[in-house]
C-alpha cells in the first residue's frame, strides 16, 4: 500500500505541475497577444505621425519653393530694370554728346560768320 500511496502522490504532483504549466502557457500566450497588440497599435500610431510629418514637410517645401520663385522673379525684374536704366543712360549720354557737338559747331559757325 505504501507503494500505491507513493504512486498516487507522484501522480498528484505530476498533475499539479501539469496544471501549473498549462496555466503558465496560457499566461504567456495572453501576455504575447497583449504585447503584439501594443506593438501593432504603436506601429499604426507611428505610421500616422510619419504621414502627418511628411505632409507638413511637403507643404513647407511647396511654400519655400513659391517664396524662392517669387524672389527669383523680383530679382529678374530688378535686373531688367537696371539694364533698361543703363541702356537709357548710355542713350542719353550719346544723345547729349551729339547735342554738344551740334552746339559747338553752331557756335563756331556763328563766330566765323560774325567774326568775318
Amino acid at each position: 500500500m505504501a507503494e500505491r500511496d507513493a504512486e498516487l502522490e507522484v501522480a498528484s504532483a505530476i498533475a499539479e505541475v501539469k496544471s501549473t504549466l498549462v496555466w503558465l502557457g496560457e499566461q504567456i500566450q495572453q501576455s504575447t497577444q497583449s504585447t503584439n497588440q501594443r506593438i501593432d497599435d504603436l506601429s499604426r500610431s507611428m505610421d500616422r505621425q510619419t504621414e502627418a510629418i511628411n505632409r507638413r514637410l511637403e507643404d513647407h517645401q511647396r511654400s519655400s519653393d513659391q517664396r524662392f520663385k517669387a524672389i527669383e522673379n523680383r530679382l529678374a525684374a530688378h535686373d531688367a530694370e537696371i539694364e533698361a536704366r543703363q541702356h537709357d543712360g548710355k542713350k542719353a549720354a550719346g544723345t547729349g554728346g551729339l547735342a554738344g557737338v551740334i552746339t559747338a559747331v553752331g557756335i563756331e559757325i556763328v563766330k566765323r560768320t560774325v567774326g568775318e
